[in-house]
């Protein structure tokens, strides 16, 4: 197999492989839990990457306690992420998981309950979508969970009702990172170890430089190379360019393709 092969295929199992993964990812309904405020997190191959949970940042009185949102700051914004709460005025409000409040006319209308609670992903966040219905309107809050471990406590951003019936919450916490409040709310912020890929990175780079510093040694000083000729392998390194263009055509040429035959 020639460079050209080598980086075609290398494309191919990114398009392919990795960036459908990434794409791919769920957070299903745990079976055990009766608050809906938790889901398991996984990935393409449904293999478990851990808990992500509201649970420890439910509260009496609601998380978001009549917040003025961003997008409408003439409306107030209750939230409460496994408990039902209950607020005045007026009775739209009553063991509701989110509620908007007019203050101008003291009307409240719920815009989402507990038990509809359905487990989204918003890229690569996960997001907990809440809906209700009151004479005949459908209403909709979206909370998107937002993983940072340094996040202790939550930051949450009311944004409002930036669509018609549709209400957002961004919340940035620590409990959005799989498993960090599996076993309970941390105490301050999450030490991060170095990832798999943040490893392999690094080897691939230590490997890279050594391989260049010795390559150069032995050419210069074993093979009596001059100038260019004393980079390793440099008719490779010369060729890249051109190689991962090649890769990239290779890539898209099944599109090139459908594109060419809706022509015909």
């Amino acid at each position: 197999m020639n460079s050209k092969q080598v980086v075609q295929c290398i494309w191919v199992v990114l398009m392919s492989v990795v960036f459908p993964c990434v794409l791919s990812q769920t957070c299903d309904a745990l079976l055990s839990d009766d608050n809906h405020c938790s889901c398991d997190l996984k990935d393409a191959s449904g293999t478990s990457q851990g808990l992500v949970t509201l649970q420890y940042l439910d509260r009496t009185p609601p998380l978001v306690d009549k917040v003025a949102g961003k997008a409408d700051p003439n409306h107030l914004y209750s939230y409460n992420p496994c408990t039902p709460f209950t607020q005045p005025p007026g009775d739209g409000c009553q063991n509701k998981a989110a509620c908007q409040f007019v203050p101008s006319t003291s009307a409240s209308y719920s815009t989402g309950t507990q038990e509809s609670v359905l487990y989204k992903m918003s890229g690569s966040n996960v997001q907990f979508e809440y809906s209700d219905t009151e004479q005949q309107t459908l209403r909709t809050t979206r909370v998107t969970l937002i993983c940072d471990k340094s996040a202790v406590p939550a930051r949450i951003n009311v944004r409002g009702e930036e669509e018609t019936q549709y209400y957002y919450i961004d919340i940035t916490t620590a409990c959005a990172c799989p498993d960090v409040c599996k076993d309970g709310p941390p105490v301050g912020p999450v030490k991060e170890g170095l990832s798999t890929g943040s490893i392999l990175c690094i080897i691939f780079f230590v490997v890279l430089i050594v391989y260049l510093i010795i390559g150069a040694l032995v050419n210069k000083y074993v093979r009596s190379k001059e100038g260019a000729e004393i980079v390793p392998n440099s008719g490779f390194w010369s060729d890249l360019p051109y190689l991962i263009k090649d890769g990239f055509l290779f890539a898209i040429s099944p599109c090139k393709k459908k594109q060419a035959y809706d022509q015909i």
